[in-house]
């Protein structure tokens, strides 16, 4: 699943219940306008979910990427710290 949440703050109550009725082994967000707390409570929500984030380059970007424990990935860390970029593998 892949969404411009434009606010995950915002929008973390809708996206909570979308995505308990809508399962996706996959979810991708673009737009989370980046609030670390958020980030920590949509973590602890589905925490069978491993998540990567990463800051935007202003206050409308970020990016936010979930994927089932299941699946096994792993971040890129030559690409870490890169505003807007998280790269899986």
């Amino acid at each position: 699943m892949l969404l411009n949440v434009s606010s995950l703050k915002h929008y973390l109550p809708d996206i909570f219940l979308l995505l308990e009725s809508t399962p996706c082994p996959i979810v991708v967000f673009n737009g989370t306008h980046h609030h670390n707390d958020t980030v920590k409570l949509f973590s602890r929500h589905f925490s069978n979910y491993n998540v990567y984030w990463e800051a935007g380059s202003n206050n409308f970007g970020g990016v936010l990427i979930a994927i089932h424990r299941s699946i096994p990935v792993q971040r890129v860390d030559i690409f870490q710290n890169q505003s807007n970029i998280v790269v899986l593998d």
